[in-house]
């Protein structure tokens, strides 16, 4: 008898995550998330970026105006929090690196917070601005940080993208250099999908691998107030959905589950089922939106903070502010009724969306047992 092809062992490896989902759900069964306790902070520095991307609602933000929060104000209303206790701070923007509040803001997080993960979230077309600032956040104490970044398709798509001729190429000079002079800085990059470009998603994918030395992964484009919603023709999700099973097909070849598995063993990689559950449900996702997950850490876990000190339940909910750090501390807005409102909002399954950051911590914390 044969052995199954690529595509096969992929789709059995796809059916055995959806399992392991199912049973981790039913074990987490009326488990109540710990109310509060912030793990991870999603803080924009700013909207200005130098780019004028389509996808992305900076620009025309910036182009409205209204002051940004200075680094003082903020560590100001974050200092002695009650609620925040984190793991993983995300600093992004609009681009971080043209905020002169960018180094003094890690450097707080990092001696409050000595083992949160940092990472700057970069449009990487910028070379010398972005390894200058990297330079100025490993003098500070600031490191190790995590660098994250777009790669949007190949090098015309990915300009098309970020709507600046050269982009692919900045990125690809950027990488170099922060590979040669930040060896300890971690690179990842995130293909935002959209039917225009969903056709390169695999082609995105060995380029960050293969070319970047870089952990790969996407995200459907958010909508956005005032933004018509992104319409999928039944052609472009089967486009999408083929480059899906692409992705899946490598994720099944490079981490020799399948042989694992029919051996009797565990895969070496537990996060595999993750990735795959992650993959598999965003294409769900593009055809029939829907509440995928009980579990949802936004304004419980998570919480995110705008340029201005808005702060929000997730970058998916803008529309959700709860206040401003310009008028009031983290602790009062967090407990406020407001608040608790957009919680209640946020647990019904009315409320859904397929955001990585948001998706990804709720599938570690179901397959390790449940919210701490």
């Amino acid at each position: 008898m044969s052995a199954p092809s690529s595509a096969v062992r992929a789709s059995l490896l796809a059916l055995q995550a959806d399992r392991l989902l199912a049973a981790a759900t039913a074990r987490s069964a009326g488990a109540a998330l710990a109310p509060g306790r912030v793990r991870e902070l999603y803080l924009e520095l700013t909207h200005r970026c130098g780019l004028a991307c389509p996808v992305c609602d900076h620009p025309e933000l910036a182009r409205r105006g209204g002051g940004e929060l200075s680094a003082a104000a903020l560590v100001e209303r974050l200092s002695g929090s009650r609620f925040l206790d984190l793991d993983l701070v995300a600093l992004g923007g609009g681009e971080p690196a043209l905020s002169e509040g960018l180094v003094p803001l890690a450097t707080f997080f990092r001696k409050t917070w000595p083992r949160v993960r940092l990472v700057l979230l970069s449009h990487l077309a910028d070379t010398e601005l972005l390894l200058r600032r990297l330079g100025e956040l490993r003098a500070a104490g600031a490191g190790p940080l995590a660098l994250g970044g777009s790669l949007d398709g190949t090098e015309a798509t990915h300009d098309r993208m970020r709507a600046r001729a050269g982009a692919y190429r900045a990125l690809v000079a950027t990488a170099r250099r922060v590979r040669a002079e930040h060896p300890e800085t971690a690179l990842s990059l995130t293909f935002t999908v959209t039917p225009e470009n969903c056709g390169e998603l695999s082609a995105a994918r060995r380029l960050a691998v293969s070319e970047f030395g870089a952990d790969f992964s996407a995200q459907l484009v958010l909508p956005f107030p005032g933004r018509p919603a992104v319409r999928w023709t039944p052609e472009r999700l089967a486009v999408l959905e083929r480059e899906v099973d692409l992705v899946l097909e490598s994720l099944e070849a490079e981490s020799g589950a399948f042989e694992a598995l029919s051996a009797g063993r565990e895969p070496a990689r537990p996060e595999l089922w993750r990735e795959l559950i992650y993959w598999t449900r965003l294409r769900a996702y593009a055809r029939a939106p829907a509440r995928f997950l009980p579990d949802c850490s936004a304004g419980r876990l998570f919480a995110m903070v705008d340029p201005e000190g808005g702060v929000y339940l997730c970058p998916a909910r803008k529309e959700v502010r709860l206040g401003s750090l310009a008028e009031d501390s983290f602790d009062a807005l967090w407990t406020s009724s407001k608040a608790e409102a957009a919680r209640r909002a946020a647990s019904s399954d009315g409320c859904h969306c397929w955001v990585r950051c948001v998706a990804v911590s709720a599938l570690d914390r179901l397959f390790a047992g449940g919210a701490r």
